[in-house]
């Protein structure tokens, strides 16, 4: 028997108010493990470079970031060059984002958000063992590339939010998306440059010969982050989008 109250928002689906810290979580979590690269860009192009030399793609595009690093005196600003070739490395994995965002986005329309979030997370799982595996530069461009297709957690997530939410709640689950992203991007660079240090071809002589490189050590770090992610989304993230509202126009959805 109804005792006249009106539920609670975060009751209109499943897993409300636990699904919302699950969303910070996701994001929290994917944002922290993709900016653990970001403290790298200069050790990586240096790295790079030296290894693949000055005709390789890695030199040739070196060179080109050289001539718009060059002052109008004719020195190369180092610092320049590095935040040029960080921007460029950094704006690959984004670019695809951007492109494959709604494509995840509406898959996860059709298809349930939890399916979607378990396919991207692992792609991107896989995406950091290709990193560990980057010994050659053609390597770690693939392993961005990848990343970037499967960057599809933020805006699933986002959609989560919009599923178990309404009025001024779903304006605070999505406060709470922003502040996971920032988090992450906080914490993630800072896990990176702890973990420079830590070279796997001291420990691990062995595994060279299959690409493990003096940036193995940040990527086995990433990829912790994004296994427990998917460990967190398969073990305790229910399906907020049931099955009679998939498909439906997003206006019909979010009423």
């Amino acid at each position: 028997m109804s005792n006249g109250k009106t539920p609670a928002p975060d009751d209109a689906a499943p897993g409300g108010r636990s699904v919302l810290g699950l969303a910070f979580l996701i994001v929290f979590l994917d944002m922290m493990g993709f900016s653990v690269l970001f403290p790298l860009f200069p050790s990586l192009l240096d790295h790079y470079l030296a290894q693949e030399g000055p005709d390789s793609v890695i030199g040739g595009f070196a060179g080109w970031l050289r001539g718009l690093a060059t002052d109008a005196d004719g020195a190369v600003n180092e610092v320049a060059l590095h935040a040029f070739f960080g921007g460029a490395l950094g704006s690959l994995y984004s670019v695809l984002q951007f492109l494959f965002a709604p494509y995840w986005g509406r898959k996860s329309d059709l298809q349930g958000r939890r399916p979607v979030l378990l396919l991207t997370l692992a792609g991107t799982a896989v995406s950091y063992v290709l990193w560990f595996f980057s010994g050659p530069f053609a390597v770690l461009i693939v392993s961005r590339l990848l990343g970037g297709i499967m960057a599809g957690n933020v805006s699933t997530a986002t959609a989560m939010v919009a599923d178990v939410t309404e009025g001024k709640d779903r304006a605070k689950g999505m406060g709470m998306i922003g502040a996971g992203i920032g988090l992450g991007f906080v914490l993630g660079p800072a896990f990176g440059g702890l973990t420079a240090g830590w070279d796997l071809r001291e420990t691990l002589p062995s595994l060279v010969a299959w690409g493990v490189n003096p940036f193995s050590g940040c990527a086995l770090v990433a990829l912790g982050i994004s296994l427990l992610n998917l460990v967190l989304v398969a073990r305790r993230l229910p399906e907020t989008l049931p099955p009679e509202r998939r498909g439906a126009e997003s206006a019909d959805r979010t009423r």
